[in-house]
């Protein structure tokens, strides 16, 4: 495989230089240069000028060109974290915990409030904090099973750009 061209290069190789480029490719060429710059590789005037002839970039060789003298990016690497470390909110699962933690409290202060209102003692026993607890267990599995699916096509993406879409 001739130099610049391969994974490690996406827009080149793959016999694919004169193909037209969409604003994905651009962004991706965009945010390139942008994490180049950030390294120290390239200056903020640097930055402008091939950011400028991104834009205005027709073929994905022409993208290549502007990033033809710079390393190649790989797939982010993922480190591990020691046992006991406590992750960010942001972190992979921590919303979804914390959305299970808030409808639950939703659902106490509603037994609560049925219970200080009469509760099983009030002539209409109906156990109406039932409808908001099972409406919010539907939802909740719900959002479960989509992030399981999302989580499954990430795992078994393939194709040149399987390793961008793994990160997210």
């Amino acid at each position: 495989m001739p130099i610049g061209t391969g994974p490690g290069r996406p827009f080149s190789g793959w016999g694919q230089r004169d193909v037209r480029a969409s604003d994905a490719d651009r962004e991706r060429a965009l945010d390139m240069l942008r994490q180049h710059t950030g390294d120290g590789r390239l200056t903020l005037e640097e930055l402008s000028s091939r950011a400028e002839n991104a834009y205005q970039a027709q073929t994905l060789g022409e993208l290549d060109a502007l990033v033809r003298d710079l390393p190649p990016t790989g797939p982010v690497t993922v480190t591990r974290v020691a046992k006991g470390v406590v992750q960010p909110m942001t972190k992979r699962g921590g919303r979804f915990r914390y959305t299970i933690f808030r409808w639950g409290i939703l659902d106490a202060a509603c037994v609560a409030i049925w219970s200080v209102t009469g509760g099983p003692n009030h002539p209409f026993a109906d156990f109406w904090p039932a409808w908001p607890i099972i409406g919010g267990a539907a939802w909740l599995s719900l959002k479960a099973v989509r992030r399981a699916e999302r989580e499954h096509r990430a795992a078994n993406a393939v194709g040149p750009f399987a390793a961008y879409r793994r990160q997210r």
